[in-house]
């Protein structure tokens, strides 16, 4: 069947949505080409509301480690629905296997993230590594439900999000890709510890004499 929206100009969008690749509280999204998907959300937005305004200033953003936002989708009478977003293929890669400069890179390239969205007001929330796209040279965040948009600048309170994100990140492929020979009942401590801190430089201190980060969590 298919599904017939509108940008705000009026522009008329037909989809064929077959091929689901991904599901939240928030909404589906389905393939709609080589390199695109398209996010619908289980309950429709009002136009003019917070999530619009959010979805706006984040279509407006050029990061390359925050998805681009390409038109904001709408029924017939104005209602926001969802919108059209680039499709980023997944990689099956383990973070702690990466070289240790990947973690340092990409911290930097997420902070960057956290603080063109604080200069606007946007604040993250509960940012997972299910919002989270990780490919050879990049982790790339992919979701807009978690976001916030407040009355203060949130650079510092996101940047904390973004050091949440790779706490979990580090937990989460240490239970996927390794045995329990690889580290020790402490390790998941030693994680929290590495990311307690605002500051990438301070995770290089930590990380810099190794290649991989399972080679520092195995020496803690």
């Amino acid at each position: 069947m298919d599904k017939i929206f509108y940008d705000k100009d009026g522009n008329m969008y037909c989809f064929k949505l077959k091929e689901r690749i991904g599901s939240g509280n928030e909404g589906k999204v389905y393939k709609a080409g080589k390199d695109s998907c398209v996010k619908l959300f289980r309950s429709p937005r009002c136009s003019n509301s917070k999530s619009e305004k959010i979805l706006r200033i984040i279509s407006e953003l050029d990061l390359e480690s925050l998805y681009r936002i390409r038109t904001l989708l709408y029924d017939d009478i104005g209602t926001l629905m969802g919108y059209i977003m680039t499709c980023y293929p997944e990689e099956h890669i383990d973070i702690l296997t990466m070289p240790t400069e990947y973690t340092i890179d990409n911290m930097m390239r997420l902070y960057q993230v956290a603080d063109a969205l604080g200069s606007k007001n946007i604040r993250m929330h509960d940012l997972l590594p299910i919002n989270a796209i990780l490919t050879a040279t990049r982790i790339i965040i992919i979701d807009a439900d978690s976001y916030f948009l407040e009355k203060f600048e949130s650079s510092n309170f996101n940047r904390h999000t973004v050091n949440f994100l790779f706490n979990d990140l580090y937990k989460r492929h240490l239970n996927l890709y390794h045995s329990a020979s690889d580290y020790t009942p402490q390790t998941t401590g030693a994680i929290k510890e590495l990311f307690l801190h605002n500051s990438p430089e301070i995770v290089h201190k930590k990380l810099c004499r190794y290649k991989r980060p399972i080679d520092y969590l195995q020496d803690t």
